[in-house]
């Protein structure tokens, strides 16, 4: 189901409204039927819209489902070596060997280490459950919009057609009915797709990974810049 077939569909229903020969006779029962019949067509156009609107908002979600999966997944490459690093380097400073208050430095330096690791953990953590919240903030924003804008269409087609319907059963000339339920028609459906069209969420995607992403290089970087220190605080109460 694409916008292509969407557009054709409802094409070919504005055809029928402006073509059917049954609106050439003003007053008939005929005539009026015909408009229910239209109204039963135009739903069905509305469920290709809603049917449209899911199939792309499953495309959406599995597309944001597998970049979370892609970045948890190098996220815990990263994680694990980053912990072997750690971890070859905490095993060699306690084979120092020292003793005394030497070895009481050491031990101080090695649980410094090691909570310092753990803030790093739920810094990172932290910054991609903050994305992942915002993208379902996003997600559901957007299917609620989507769903509103369905809504208001098919509200002021619903209108429309009853406004024909009354008209049909009054009497009122086929010429001026059927000119005016096209086009109000035709207005509801150009105001949801262009409202539709100018809904814009990449921008918001965009921004929070980039958020995600600065809140991990400063985790990492905080670490670095802790464990320095912390390796020269070591060095110095080893000398003295």
């Amino acid at each position: 189901m694409n916008k292509t077939f969407l557009t054709l569909s409802y094409v070919l229903f504005l055809g029928t409204l402006a073509l059917s020969p049954s609106f050439a006779h003003a007053s008939s029962r005929a005539v009026c039927d015909d408009i229910k019949s239209k109204e039963k067509r135009a739903e069905t156009l509305f469920d290709l819209h809603r049917n449209n609107l899911e199939r792309i908002e499953n495309d959406f979600e599995t597309t944001l489902e597998n970049e979370l999966t892609q970045f948890e997944q190098k996220r815990n490459t990263q994680k694990k070596t980053a912990e072997e690093t750690l971890k070859r380097h905490v095993d060699m400073v306690s084979k120092l060997g020292a003793t005394g208050v030497q070895q009481s430095k050491i031990d101080v330096y090695l649980k410094s280490v090691q909570t310092i690791s753990q803030e790093r953990t739920r810094n990172i953590e932290s910054a991609q459950q903050e994305y992942k919240e915002g993208i379902k903030q996003i997600f559901d924003q957007k299917k609620s919009i989507e769903k509103i804008l369905l809504e208001e269409y098919k509200d002021s087609s619903k209108k429309a057609f009853e406004i024909t319907f009354s008209d049909c059963e009054k009497g009122r000339s086929s010429f001026l009915f059927k000119r005016e339920l096209k086009r109000a028609v035709d207005d509801g459906h150009k105001r949801f797709t262009t409202k539709l069209s100018t809904l814009e969420f990449k921008e918001s995607l965009d921004a929070l990974k980039i958020a995600r992403d600065q809140k991990i290089q400063a985790a990492q970087k905080l670490f670095s810049e802790k464990h320095t220190s912390l390796i020269s605080t070591l060095r110095t109460s080893l000398s003295q």
